[in-house]
């Protein structure tokens, strides 16, 4: 096997990670390019094939769970920009009541409304207990 056939195989495991994002076709594409590099080393077939797996198998196992820690968005069990507001407090901005109203949360102004229909006045201190969409859900946080 040519090392030109390893290197094949890199770059389709690469457009393959590229279209997947499971952060372990990279890494077997790497285990790849080492056996290529054995292969150019004029190293026989069953060398080259215990290069790919001892490389693939230990970045699998090693660099895999911190590639997918460190470079995945929003993972699950993160709460999401919105949901990252619960528990939250701030001020209202314009008076929220039960259907409609302003606050200021995290130095940014959301839309609100009143979780137990009570009118809450500008300035008042608020904690968000819901997210609905892009409206907070309210209540007086004294």
């Amino acid at each position: 096997m040519a090392w030109q056939i390893w290197v094949a195989i890199a770059i389709a495991l690469i457009i393959a990670e590229i279209f997947s994002l499971t952060f372990y076709l990279i890494l077997f594409a790497v285990g790849a390019l080492g056996a290529a590099l054995a292969m150019a080393l004029g190293l026989p077939l069953a060398f080259q094939v215990g290069v790919f797996v001892v490389i693939s198998v230990n970045l699998a196992v090693f660099v895999q769970p911190i590639l997918k820690r460190t470079l995945v968005l929003n993972h699950q069990g993160r709460p999401s920009n919105t949901g990252a507001l619960i528990g939250r407090e701030g001020y209202v901005v314009e008076e929220v009541t039960a259907d409609r109203g302003l606050v200021r949360v995290n130095g940014e102004v959301w839309s609100a409304r009143s979780l137990d229909g009570q009118i809450l006045t500008a300035g008042a201190p608020v904690r968000v207990i819901q997210v609905e969409g892009a409206k907070l859900l309210v209540k007086d946080a004294k």
